[in-house]
């Protein structure tokens, strides 16, 4: 329940993203090709750094894909519930609130 609110305080506009491995092979392809335009003399320790870099990078997205599953499966119960109590989350008239009513009382 209190996964819940905490996703639904987060508002309307919250979305729940996750990297693509996509994204991993495109940094590691265009940073191994910015580290050849550079003397060679240099290039070994640009690539130890990148490789640290990215490597922390990986790690964070780890623990924000834990994050994001969490999320999906509490959206996943909001949903179940709304079904099964035949409610609906709307937008409110004024601010920026979002309020959960019945699907006949909102009719």
């Amino acid at each position: 329940m209190q996964e819940e609110i905490w996703l639904l305080n987060k508002g309307m506009q919250h979305s729940i993203e996750r990297l693509l491995n996509k994204y991993w092979t495109t940094l590691i392809k265009e940073t191994e090709h910015a580290i050849r335009k550079l003397h060679s003399k240099i290039q070994e320790p640009y690539r130890i750094l990148a490789a640290k870099k990215i490597k922390q990078t990986k790690k964070a997205e780890c623990q924000q894909n834990i994050t994001a599953k969490c999320e999906f499966y509490t959206v996943n119960k909001l949903k179940e519930k709304l079904v099964k109590e035949n409610a609906m989350i709307v937008k409110a008239d004024k601010g920026r609130t979002s309020v959960i009513i019945y699907t006949e009382d909102h009719n």
